[in-house]
């Protein structure tokens, strides 16, 4: 873990991006600051796990509340976050590092971007979000994914910057993601099927060229449209 500004972050990550396995960061907007986690395959032997008297999910929820109270206290809470993430390296089986337990509630929505427009798009999403009157204490996530061959996967095809938004649990998130996703729209995102965003069948389909190649095959293994439900209906846009 290491705490950044946003800028050095952006910077960091792109020309980190083919040096490790996996690189990220969480970027708090009006504050100013980033988290960043790199992750790579190593042999050395495991670490003791990392003792701390804070605990992240209490101050994250308390500062989320206290931004949700007090919206001018947001960008001075955000600017703190720095004083409470320790530098640190961890050295263990993947089941223990890749989870990060959350029990501050929030809403989300992520699009994956192709690679070539991932930096653009993150920069338009913040610039947005910087000039609107909506208060968002939850950071932005923004890492890579590889390419992959799932017809109907976001990562389709292409390599990817994937961007998340995150909206505090005890806020309307609404009005955030009807900001942001048209410019996630603008970049040609796709959306990750497990998480907010309004796209049908019509916006959808463009996006997948093996879509109705899916369709078909989806046609021909369940005819009767048992493993169909009402929403699955309304998404894929199949009537039968």
């Amino acid at each position: 873990m290491q705490v950044a500004t946003l800028e050095e972050a952006l910077s960091l990550v792109a020309a980190e991006r083919l040096q490790h396995r996996h690189v990220e960061f969480w970027g708090f907007i009006d504050g100013d600051k980033a988290i960043i986690k790199r992750q790579m395959l190593t042999d050395e032997p495991d670490t003791p796990p990392i003792s701390s008297s804070i605990d992240e999910n209490e101050i994250l929820e308390f500062a989320a509340d206290t931004a949700k109270q007090l919206p001018w206290l947001n960008s001075t809470l955000q600017k703190l976050v720095g004083v409470f993430v320790e530098e640190s390296t961890r050295v263990g089986p993947a089941w223990k590092i890749f989870p990060s337990p959350r029990t501050a509630a929030f809403n989300e929505m992520e699009y994956q971007l192709p690679l070539d427009q991932g930096f653009a798009c993150f920069k338009a999403l913040t610039e947005a979000m910087r000039k609107s009157a909506i208060q968002v204490f939850f950071p932005l996530e923004f890492r890579f994914v590889k390419a992959d061959d799932i017809w109907l996967s976001p990562f389709y095809g292409q390599d990817c910057v994937s961007i998340s938004i995150h909206q505090y649990a005890q806020q309307d998130y609404r009005e955030l993601f009807a900001l942001a996703e048209p410019i996630f729209r603008q970049y040609g995102g796709r959306p990750h099927w497990g998480k907010w965003h309004s796209l049908s069948a019509k916006e959808l389909a463009p996006l997948y060229p093996r879509w109705n190649e899916f369709l078909r095959v989806r046609q021909a293994l369940d005819p009767q449209g048992k493993f169909l439900t009402p929403y699955m209906r309304s998404l894929l846009g199949v009537t039968a």
